[in-house]
């Protein structure tokens, strides 16, 4: 019975965010120069926060990989101030979009998604946001890794609290995702909300969207052993072994389970990662403006 009220809830909350939300259509946006054209490339849809119009370090070096890894990177900036731009110029990428820091980072995928050209002949599209920290120096590998698996949706690290889903920071779609209808519904389907609706309405059930669309789906890093629900959160040294190349802001910002973190510094700095990026990262920002883009994984 008390499974059966908390679906009804679900369902509820579900009905009156489509009802009640505004279209993500209608948050201000714009590409900076021209649309990009997504024939036949793999493509990296980055998103970023940029408070007062600066892009943080630990975003640029993660975008600037996926570039080095052969991926044509479109960066969305989401910013306060959108009539202010940018701080400083961006060097050269494949895309530019900025937008109006509303609709958390699924609102921003769901922007460039919809407003990029070719996105459903493209060859891979890898949708990433700046919530962790890394790329750390296995990240050839775990590209490598990634690309050559051959299932439609991959996500890098499962997460089973509340229900199985893939971690949405890094999720990767491809040629027959791409052209999958059901793929183009979920994503003009995107409404603005707040962290709990983006949760429950798109990032749980994002797997099961593509499932029931007839897509193969695979995810590269399970929950396993005593790692009951959040590996993020929980088994983050035992992931770096496993080969996962980053470390969730929110575990060095908050570490919400309490899990021990002694030697964080030197395990990133073994790992080619100047952990003085995260130090300047954590002083400079609060937690308040940490959340204010992106939606954590539940």
């Amino acid at each position: 019975m008390r499974t059966l009220l908390r679906n009804g809830k679900r369902a509820l909350r579900r009905l009156r965010h489509r009802w009640r939300a505004p279209r993500i259509d209608r948050v201000a946006h714009r590409w900076v120069g021209q649309a990009p054209d997504c024939t036949g490339r793999r493509v990296c849809i980055f998103v970023t926060y940029a408070p007062e119009g600066a892009i943080p370090d630990h975003a640029e070096i993660h975008y600037r990989a996926w570039m080095a890894a052969g991926f044509d990177v479109i960066l969305v900036v989401c910013l306060d101030d959108l009539d202010g731009g940018l701080a400083q110029p961006v060097d050269p990428v494949f895309g530019l979009m900025v937008r109006e820091n509303r609709g958390y980072d699924f609102g921003a995928w769901a922007n460039a998604i919809m407003a990029a050209k070719g996105l459903r002949d493209a060859t891979r599209c890898v949708t990433a946001n700046d919530s962790v920290y890394g790329p750390l120096a296995n990240f050839g590998a775990f590209v490598d890794d990634l690309t050559h698996r051959r299932a439609d949706f991959i996500g890098v690290v499962e997460n089973v609290e509340i229900e199985p889903h893939y971690q949405s920071f890094l999720l990767a779609f491809g040629p027959r995702a791409l052209a999958a209808r059901g793929f183009w519904r979920f994503w003009s389907g995107i409404r603005e909300g707040g962290r709990e609706a983006v949760i429950q309405n798109y990032e749980l059930r994002l797997l099961r969207r593509m499932q029931a669309a007839g897509l193969t789906t695979e995810v590269m890093h399970r929950c396993a052993g005593d790692v009951a629900d959040n590996p993020t959160l929980i088994a983050w040294r035992s992931l770096i072994d496993a080969g996962f190349p980053y470390v969730k802001i929110q575990l060095l910002r908050d570490n919400p389970r309490g899990v021990a973190l002694a030697g964080w510094a030197d395990t990133l700095a073994g790992q080619g990662y100047d952990p003085d990026i995260v130090r300047r990262h954590l002083k400079s920002r609060t937690p308040d403006e940490q959340g204010r883009h992106t939606a954590p994984a539940a």
